[in-house]
């Protein structure tokens, strides 16, 4: 009796099963089958109102704009919705592909060449470059100048501080150049706003004005501008969204863009203006009415593939970002400002693609993961890769630091502090294993190719549903067999950490141990010379005693003196770091007093009766020293 009720319960849950199966597969037939208007606003109807105030969107397929519509509010207070035609956003980065675009066509007509010294087109003396080995039009394309990030100064007041590209473009405004050209990909705005003033250089001609004419004229974007100031621009004035933030509860008000980034971010527009852009990107055949260039063959040449770790496999496209989506090449770009946030991305062989804008700052919603899935199909990681072990495998474990960094100034803490590395294992049934910060679980990748592993599985972290595509890492390995970079086809690339002195747990103990120290012996020497003083001995406290208070107090001040820096910039990272020169100069006083007490030491080593105190305090104070230089704090 009790197998057959074991058997019919078995029997039932099967049905259950297979009927709940049928069921899911017959509504995503229903949906799927929908106009792709409501396909779209049901997806829109996840996000829009709870983690994103309002967007905009335009898709275009077959040389056809299939739709433009907008979500949601741009202004929540007022309540004023988003229109597709009138409303307009900041698209950030996306600005470049306009900035490469304008190159390409420059290239076109003979005025540059895409692989010559960038320095043939600009004034003498503009750079100061670290590398003999020149940076190419297509450094600038690929980020691959060699430039360190460098924030610093982004966060103006008030629209007296903008600036034109001549008098931002300096050799004291330029972030260090760190990497050799064409060996590192580093996401470099610097490098898109060198690209803007190339433009100006060769045409004569400022870059907004420049710019303006052209997209107006040649794109009828007519509801779009360059211009960071657009108060004489009523059609953009009048139709501006309001940005915003999201803590994860409520929408936070932010200011609008102020920057002197122009060719790297300063574009406005709306979702319909930004189709004609993707139209004439789509045009292989000069069918649509939106033209820039005078040949198909340079539209063609700047959507080709032309940069990536390992060859013929995704990277750049002439400064598209290129990504694989259910096997199918795509390449565009996405734009962050403080309160907005963009995406363009298309097909150029099936001729199908989509801008997204939103007025809300790091939307890592999934809605872009989302749309792309509707238009170009389910993204998933191959699940029948046989896992096997590499000897790669051991090589490439290690710590890696994303290569988009500051490193010449004490603006590297944020890098260390802020512990973002990625971290690469073994996994024991073969492959590795990639842990990501912020994430709980870890991702599988398999060696399937020289200089590639795949992602074994279909579980996505919350980076991946943010529509970042990890499925394949990249590497690359030097003369000596050792890895020297890794990437993912995306922005920027990481690299291996290997100094400990670089390293989130040294840092730390290392500032722990040193302000222990110098802390608890100058409380220790007050101690001792009040004690001294109650019981009224003259030979119980030296000179020596003296020197080694005055050191110990040197330190906790320079100690001190770190972590005023430290919150100071915390608190603002786009700070004008040299406005903490005095605090610097306080700095150098630990280096100054431990070589004045090296000396004292080996001068009084037999009559020092504080010797191995002083021995152990000179030792401390030089590995501050050495921690110190190493994060730039001394200058």
């Amino acid at each position: 009796m009790k197998k057959i009720v074991t058997v019919i319960g078995m029997l039932v849950l099967f049905l259950q099963t297979s009927l709940l199966t049928q069921a899911q597969e017959v509504q995503k037939e229903k949906e799927s089958n929908l106009p792709i208007e409501k396909q779209v606003d049901q997806i829109m109807d996840k996000y829009i109102g709870k983690e994103i105030p309002g967007a905009s969107i335009g898709i275009v397929k077959d040389g056809k704009v299939i739709l433009t519509k907008g979500y949601g509010a741009s202004d929540i207070e007022k309540k004023t919705p988003v229109t597709a035609d009138k409303t307009v956003f900041e698209v950030g980065s996306v600005t470049k592909l306009f900035t490469w675009s304008m190159l390409m066509k420059l290239a076109e007509e003979g005025k540059v060449e895409l692989d010559a010294d960038i320095q043939d087109y600009l004034p003498e003396g503009t750079l100061n470059l670290a590398f003999d080995k020149k940076i190419t039009i297509l450094d600038l394309m690929h980020h691959t100048a060699g430039f360190e990030e460098k924030i610093e100064g982004m966060d103006l007041q008030n629209v007296d501080q903008i600036k034109p590209l001549k008098e931002t473009i300096t050799k004291e405004k330029q972030p260090k150049q760190v990497y050799e050209p064409g060996t590192v990909t580093s996401y470099s705005n610097y490098g898109a706003n060198l690209a803007g003033y190339i433009i100006e250089q060769v045409t004569g001609q400022d870059y907004i004005v420049y710019m303006n004419q052209f997209i107006h004229e040649q794109l009828k974007m007519n509801h779009s501008t360059f211009s960071i100031v657009y108060d004489d621009e009523p059609v953009i004035k009048d139709n501006m969204s309001f940005g915003y933030s999201f803590d994860g509860s409520s929408f936070k008000l932010e200011d609008f863009l102020l920057s002197n980034d122009m060719p790297a971010a300063s574009l406005h527009s709306t979702a319909t203006d930004m189709t004609h852009f993707m139209l004439m990107l789509l045009d292989n055949k000069e069918n649509t009415p939106y033209q820039f260039f005078k040949e198909a063959k340079t539209l063609e040449q700047f959507k080709s593939h032309s940069y990536s770790i390992v060859p013929e496999t995704i990277g750049n496209a002439h400064g598209f970002w290129e990504k694989e989506v259910n096997g199918k090449r795509l390449i565009g770009h996405g734009g962050n400002t403080a309160g907005f946030t963009s995406q363009l991305n298309f097909d150029p062989e099936e001729g199908t693609g989509y801008v997204l804008l939103t007025n809300v700052g790091g939307e890592a919603t999934g809605i872009r993961r989302d749309l792309e899935t509707l238009l170009f199909g389910q993204d998933t990681a191959t699940t029948d890769i046989a896992i096997e072990k590499s000897a790669m495998d051991k090589k490439i474990t290690g710590r890696y630091r994303g290569a988009r960094t500051q490193v010449s100034t004490m603006a590297k803490l944020s890098s260390i502090v802020f512990d973002g590395d990625f971290i690469l294992t073994e996994n024991t049934e073969g492959g590795i294993n990639l842990k990501i910060p912020g994430e709980k679980e870890t991702i599988h990748y398999v060696e399937v190719a020289s200089g590639i592993y795949q992602k074994v599985g279909n579980e996505l972290t919350d980076i991946e549903r943010s529509g970042v595509n990890l499925n394949t890492l990249y590497f690359e390995v030097n003369d000596k067999d050792e890895v020297r970079r890794i990437g993912f086809g995306v922005t920027h690339e990481f690299l291996p950490v290997t100094s400990v002195l670089d390293t989130q747990l040294f840092n730390l103990i290392a500032f722990g141990i040193s302000f222990v120290a110098f802390l608890g012996s100058l409380i220790y020497l007050l101690v001792k010379f009040i004690k001294q003083k109650m019981k009224k001995k003259v030979n119980g406290w030296s000179r020596n005693y003296t020197l080694l208070a005055a050191f110990s107090a040197v330190g906790l001040l320079v100690m001190i003196t770190a972590i005023v820096m430290m919150l100071r910039f915390a608190s603002n990272p786009v700070m004008i770091i040299s406005s903490m020169q005095p605090l610097f100069y306080i700095n150098c006083l630990l280096p100054i007093f431990t070589v004045g007490m090296i000396g004292w030491l080996a001068w009084s080593w037999r009559k020092n009766d504080a010797k191995w105190m002083t021995f152990i305090l000179i030792l401390i104070a030089l590995l501050t020293t050495i921690q110190f230089y190493n994060v730039h704090l001394f200058f």
